[in-house]
């Protein structure tokens, strides 16, 4: 029959632990125990917030520069092809100018003019509204890139929130200067800064991949 234990009459110093065949056990449990801990100490803890410097991640990103410097080349062949009209127009008005012009003549040439002057306004005001519209979408575009990338970063490292700051390492101005003094973020441990690897991820997305033809 076996003997129940009488746990009140256990010792709890670490010689009587020593002691018996099942105290040994129980110390080297605790000690591996204690080493663990000590390991886990000496690890970073998790790190639940995050900064990211979004001007920088636009600034740096290589995707985002091609796409503004086609919608710059866009934006370049629109402004040549208006400059090309407003010259026509011009000729027209030189034409009227001549006095010695006769009145049927005249009559026409001011309504090719008017009509220029006209079209031309019109394209203009267009031209204004597609090349804003794509300015945005290009931003966009780009802004959730840089959202799927950073929440894929949030995933892997068990980070809970993601708040944008500014690094106002260079004050050269005034404004930057106002701009340093109301940011929200005041101090933070460079750990926190995921900016340079986001910028990374989005390098290593884009390495390679054939770039999208866009509208002219």
């Amino acid at each position: 029959m076996v003997k129940e234990l009488d746990c009140g009459k256990w010792s709890t110093s670490m010689a009587a632990l020593g002691s018996r065949p099942w105290g040994k056990c129980l110390l080297l449990v605790a000690l591996a125990a204690v080493t663990m801990g000590a390991k886990k100490k000496t690890l970073d803890p998790p790190t639940t917030v995050a900064l990211i410097d979004m001007k920088r991640v636009f600034d740096q990103s290589p995707e985002f520069r091609r796409r503004v410097a086609n919608l710059k080349e866009a934006v370049e062949q629109a402004e040549a092809s208006i400059r090309e009209k407003q010259e026509e127009i011009r000729e027209l008005q030189r034409q009227l100018a001549e006095e010695s012009m006769l009145r049927a003549d005249r009559e026409r040439i001011e309504v090719q003019a008017r009509d220029a002057t006209q079209a031309l306004s019109v394209e203009v005001t267009l031209s204004k509204k597609v090349f804003t519209e794509r300015e945005a979408a290009l931003y966009l575009t780009t802004y959730r890139e840089v959202q799927a990338e950073i929440r894929d970063y949030m995933s892997e490292h068990g980070i809970a929130i993601v708040f944008k700051f500014r690094d106002h390492e260079e004050l050269d101005s005034p404004d930057e200067i106002m701009k340093a003094l109301n940011a929200a973020v005041v101090a933070y441990h460079t750990h926190v800064d995921i900016t340079d690897a986001i910028i990374a991820r989005l390098e290593e997305r884009f390495v390679g991949e054939a770039a999208p033809v866009e509208a002219p």
